[in-house]
């Protein structure tokens, strides 16, 4: 509810000053958490020398493929993730965009150590819990409760400022992709009125969707499949490849959500591999094959910027 609020009544503008303040607590946070936690795992020898063996090997005891299914899904949601996109766009100018990725990089970076540490850290303190609340226990039972406390609001602010901005993503689809596509003399109230139920019915729609996955990681693993295999393999083409197309991309865009579908609903995982390793490849090569069949015929695509 308050997710939708934010969206509903701030649009872009509620995005920007979320991301501000949960920037500043969730890299403030862990990097403040890493002096308390270390020392009660001895520090990083003492953290290396009590993990499990498979904890200490490149791949942590996956297999090549099942390690390569976990990587693709967020590598390609990154590379054609519209709210990257949104972000970038939404600068004051090209030199700000440019200032902001370097920022973005090297934010990145210290999240991804810390958090590593804190999850780490969490098999030896905490093995029994599940996996993916890791870093929200240890911040909970193994830190101070002023700095426990920022970090679960850093997690906090994350859920909602991620939650805040997929769901104006969404709306936007549908507000400029397909509704003013059919009405194409909207006032500007109508159109914004128009938004805000959008956003109503898809933040209604995404909680109970959300429902029937029983963890965090596995709603996130699925999402990140189906937008890697469903939307990135366009977003690249219409950058690198000329001759990609839209009976290409529309073909490309349905079957890769029907192939995460399918290896995920029908066929159950099999082997243990994320379905990123059967739905990406599957989607890439409609794509192509489509496109060349189909490149006389049709206009290359495009991206609107506006959006």
């Amino acid at each position: 509810i308050f997710v939708i609020f934010l969206a509903v009544s701030g649009g872009m503008f509620s995005v920007a000053y979320t991301d501000f303040i949960s920037s500043i607590l969730i890299v403030g946070g862990l990097m403040l958490a890493l002096p308390f936690l270390l020392p009660s795992v001895d520090g990083f020898s003492g953290l290396a020398a009590a993990l499990p063996e498979t904890h200490k090997t490149w791949s942590g005891g996956l297999t090549t493929m099942q390690l390569i299914g976990f990587f693709l899904p967020t590598l390609m949601l990154i590379l054609g993730d519209q709210n990257m996109y949104n972000r970038f766009s939404s600068a004051k100018d090209e030199a700000t965009a440019k200032k902001s990725t370097i920022g973005f990089f090297i934010g990145y970076i210290i999240i991804l150590f810390t958090a590593i540490v804190m999850a780490t850290s969490a098999v030896i303190l905490y093995p029994n819990i599940k996996p993916d609340t890791a870093i929200l226990h240890t911040a909970a039972h193994g830190l101070p409760t002023s700095l426990g406390a920022i970090i679960l609001a850093a997690a906090i602010a994350l859920i909602i400022t991620t939650a805040n901005s997929f769901l104006l993503s969404a709306a936007g689809n549908v507000v400029y992709d397909l509704y003013a596509k059919y009405k194409k003399d909207l006032s500007e109230e109508k159109h914004l009125s128009f938004s805000r139920w959008a956003v109503v019915g898809i933040g209604v729609l995404a909680y109970i969707l959300g429902s029937f996955f029983p963890s965090v990681l596995e709603v996130q693993m699925y999402s990140y499949t189906m937008y890697g295999a469903a939307i990135t393999p366009i977003v690249l083409a219409t950058f690198f490849w000329k001759r990609a197309n839209t009976p290409g991309a529309i073909s490309s865009i349905i079957t890769g959500g029907l192939a995460t579908i399918f290896w995920e609903m029908v066929l159950g995982k099999p082997l243990g591999w994320n379905s990123i390793l059967f739905s990406l490849p599957l989607s890439i090569l409609v794509l192509v094959i489509v496109s060349l069949a189909t490149g006389k015929r049709s206009p290359t695509i495009k991206i609107d910027s506006s959006v």
